[in-house]
């Protein structure tokens, strides 16, 4: 993205969807023209590509986890964004803003938990059957973080056999944002005098940086002594959402700082990758660890793309990597079940070969339900390339 003068416009760095409604860390259209940033389509594609490699291929990525954080941070970023604009435009709705965030993201996520319900009764064994409904009640509601909290789970060194849904967790805590993050703004939007008021985006980026410090520091606490909540607790999570939003509310770009924003593309990027393999099971995590990944994003995010040979210009845009930006919020979705249910249909042993299917299954489910559910629920009769191929998370 190219900004000809300094300027911090939430209409330049917001996405929307074709119908009006806010983005987030899901896939959008690839489309320049809608304001669609395709730097951050890049990052959604290496999030996911990220956990799918942990938890395919884990010896690839020690951390490959980190892919969470990534997506939380572009959450954020784009939904704070969204509100805030429609908020200075006198256009937001509260009701409405809850309505495009369930037709976003409820139809596909339904459709996952009904296919793992009805293939756990069909292939799992029934000793597995209790323990796999409480956490698809949990996942319906968007409190499967807490329901793992609450048993002890540790993912990153499990020691129970893990559900089909286990994943729902970081969509647990999305969702905890998308339904905190608004009442928070348009209280302080609102206390702070409404549209005319001309401390209002100091009280907005006030807000925001309080949540991030205060978050920040109870999630490294937390992690010191309770690390198997705190990886899936909201209060240690929240500040990785609010990172995003300082950022998109006081971001200013200039094309006097190519060079610099090339530097800072290039870094992020090598901090998100670097994070992935340096980090592991043994690290503490989030805690500080979390800052690297995070960083990393804001980094990506803030430098926007430059056109340079010198800059990642060319691998952000190349099709393959905004198509699976465009996927991956469904890949996401389909890619654990898969994986898990997979040895109770096929053997035990899951070889290279085994993989490389479920990875084929991911790529293919997604692309259907993709074109089936999501776009079908979120633009109506404007599916597939109508509509713009979107899909958030």
């Amino acid at each position: 993205m190219t900004v000809g003068s300094v300027r911090s416009d939430l209409s330049v760095v917001v996405e929307r969807d074709p119908a009006g409604g806010p983005a987030s860390a899901g896939p959008p259209p690839p489309r320049r023209a809608r304001g669609i940033l395709p730097e951050v389509q890049a990052l959604r594609a290496l999030a996911v590509t990220l956990v799918i490699l942990y938890h395919l291929w884990p010896g690839t990525v020690r951390a490959g986890y980190v892919g969470v954080d990534v997506f939380f941070v572009i959450s954020g970023f784009l939904i704070t964004g969204q509100i805030v604009r429609d908020l200075e435009q006198g256009s937001f709705g509260l009701g409405r803003f809850y309505l495009r965030r369930a037709r976003r993201l409820l139809p596909a996520s339904m459709l996952v938990l009904l296919v793992v319900s009805v293939a756990t009764v069909a292939v799992v064994p029934t000793t597995l059957w209790a323990d796999t409904a409480r956490q698809v009640v949990g996942s319906a509601f968007y409190v499967q973080n807490w329901v793992l909290s609450e048993q002890r789970i540790d993912y990153l060194t499990p020691d129970l056999v893990p559900t089909a849904v286990q994943h729902f967790w970081s969509l647990s805590v999305e969702e905890q944002f998308y339904l905190a993050c608004p009442l928070l703004l348009l209280t302080t939007f609102r206390a702070g005098g409404g549209r005319r008021a001309a401390w209002r985006r100091p009280a907005l980026i006030a807000l925001m940086a309080a949540v991030t410090l205060g978050s920040l520091g109870y999630g490294v606490l937390t992690t010191a002594s309770d690390p198997r909540s705190a990886y899936f607790l909201t209060s240690t999570r929240a500040w990785e959402f609010a990172c995003g939003g300082v950022l998109v509310l006081v971001l200013r770009r200039t094309d006097r700082l190519r060079g610099q924003r090339i530097v800072a593309s290039w870094t992020g990027l090598a901090m998100i990758v670097a994070s992935a393999l340096v980090l592991g099971p043994g690290t503490p995590f989030p805690g500080w660890a979390a800052l690297l990944p995070v960083g990393g994003t804001l980094l990506v995010i803030a430098a926007g793309l430059v056109d340079s040979p010198r800059s990642p210009a060319a691998l952000v845009r190349l099709r393959q990597v905004q198509l699976v930006g465009d996927l991956s919020y469904a890949m996401y979705l389909w890619h654990w079940p898969l994986l898990v249910v997979w040895p109770y249909v096929f053997g035990p042993r899951v070889g290279v070969l085994d993989r490389l299917a479920v990875l084929a299954a991911t790529l293919l489910l997604s692309w259907v339900s993709k074109v089936t559910v999501e776009d079908r629920f979120r633009y109506g009769h404007r599916t597939g390339a109508g509509a713009g191929a979107g899909a958030g998370a």
